[in-house]
């Protein structure tokens, strides 16, 4: 993270080729070339909308009303977790504030998620000024300048940060590879749930998928385990999850065993062939590249 802007250290740079019709399309190449998320059927929401560029004006907080705020929480509560450091705040935390009530009308706290700060990072009470993303329903979140003495200190009311959820579904070995790693995951704003029993994705259904995170980690490991003591289950629960627009990838290492396929192999998914094809990193670095960049996309074209 760098002064003012959030910053993480790209490990894959999007490249196009020809489809031989005239139409570049995206690629992802697997092991040794550089990774690219590919279009997965209609869960990646259009794709290029992350392209979009905000006027540069920042909007006013009178132009929001409290019931607009409770809404946005609302719709983010599933789908977030308080962090362990309430006050502590970042880019791509989330966070609710209790503004100061000024001359003109403004709602009693906000909520959103940081695009920026100054310093780059810290307690609420440290932080001089800070770009906040608020959520709209099915639009780019509006961009909000957030100064010190925007917020309420005086009140007793208390600032709260939060994490976005990830499910990560591996088996006990590569969880023990991604514990390395998972402090730079809550660095970043996001809380990876590592999730071994098979259960926790048999149970998602029709009434309560909209309360599982939008981006879900599959090892490639742990589903042949899966799939041995489900009967199937989790064969048909991924398809369902591809179908309820959540996006899925394959974590597949480089020392995965030869017999042990990737679900692009075991769906039949082929990139030219099939709508739906399904990137494959292969590290927890990568990972945490391909959550990032998603779940960025996601939120910024609008509060679902």
């Amino acid at each position: 993270m760098t002064l003012a802007l959030s910053l993480r250290r790209s490990i894959s740079l999007p490249r196009e080729i020809s489809t031989g019709n005239g139409s570049p399309r995206k690629v992802h190449w697997v092991g040794g070339k550089t990774p690219v998320e590919p279009k997965q059927n209609h869960a990646q929401h259009g794709g290029d909308d992350s392209g979009r560029r905000s006027s540069g004006v920042y909007h006013s907080l009178s132009e929001i009303k409290l019931g607009e705020v409770h809404q946005a929480y609302r719709n983010f509560q599933p789908l977030i977790v308080p962090s362990d450091t309430p006050g502590w705040v970042a880019p791509g935390y989330f966070c609710s504030i209790p503004l100061a009530q000024a001359v003109e009308y403004r709602p009693s706290a906000i909520f959103g998620r940081v695009k920026a700060c100054y310093p780059s990072d810290g307690y609420v009470q440290n932080i001089r000024e800070m770009e906040l993303l608020f959520p709209k329903p099915g639009s780019e979140p509006l961009e909000l300048n957030i100064r010190r003495h925007d917020i309420d200190f005086e009140s007793g009311a208390l600032a709260q940060s939060y994490h976005a959820k990830i499910k990560i579904f591996v088996t006990p070995a590569e969880q023990t590879d991604f514990g390395h790693f998972e402090t730079i995951f809550l660095q970043h704003g996001y809380a990876p749930e590592f999730i071994n029993r098979y259960v926790d994705l048999v149970d998602v259904n029709e009434f309560n998928h909209n309360d599982f995170p939008d981006v879900v980690i599959v090892s490639s490991r742990w589903f042949e385990f899966a799939s041995e003591v489900s009967g199937g289950q989790v064969y048909e629960k991924l398809h369902q999850l591809i179908k309820w627009n959540k996006i899925v990838a394959n974590y597949h290492p480089l020392n995965t065993e030869n017999e042990v396929r990737t679900l692009n192999r075991i769906f039949g998914f082929k990139h030219g062939f099939t709508d739906t094809v399904l990137i494959e990193p292969e590290t927890p670095a990568q990972t945490l590249e391909f959550v990032s960049r998603t779940f960025d996309r996601i939120f910024m074209q609008g509060m679902r």
